[in-house]
């Protein structure tokens, strides 16, 4: 498993807890990145954004897919469909929306177990910051922090 990141700070990161990360550029170096590790291309590329659709495309290996959770704001993107079928790939589409909260709980269970046993390490702690100080926290977030914040009162 490699993580595909936005800033170096987060490579960084990932690799002080032991994990590989790779740092997006542009669409085209995507492939390129993924197949430095996989050089067949990836079996399953987990797209959090639906921004990266279109370029996960070129770095999956044959009969390969995607599973996405979101779409980029416009909710469209751009898809080689040729290359994508051609080679036997598929799109998946996973909207937790769609499931109640008996099944997502059922779900989350088995998380709950990797976080037990340690194959999933818990994520940082958000840091807490006065409601009063969300401007100086935005500026924060636009010059590129990655830590989590939680506002509270005061």
């Amino acid at each position: 498993v490699i993580a595909a990141v936005r800033r170096p700070q987060q490579v960084e990161q990932l690799a002080a807890e032991g994990f590989e990360a790779i740092l997006l550029g542009e669409g085209d170096d995507l492939s390129a990145a993924v197949r430095r590790y996989y050089p067949a291309g990836a079996d399953l590329i987990f797209d959090t954004t639906g921004a990266w659709l279109g370029p996960s495309v070129a770095a999956l290996a044959e009969f390969g897919a995607i599973a996405t959770i979101a779409a980029p704001p416009s909710g469209k993107v751009e898809l080689p469909l040729l290359d994508l079928y051609r080679r036997g790939c598929s799109i998946i589409g996973v909207n937790s929306l769609l499931y109640d909260s008996r099944a997502c709980a059922v779900m989350l269970d088995r998380f709950s177990i990797a976080f037990a046993t340690g194959l999933l390490p818990p994520p940082p702690a958000p840091q807490e910051r006065l409601l009063s100080s969300a401007l100086e926290v935005y500026r924060e977030i636009g010059a590129g922090t990655t830590q989590k914040m939680v506002f509270i009162p005061g």
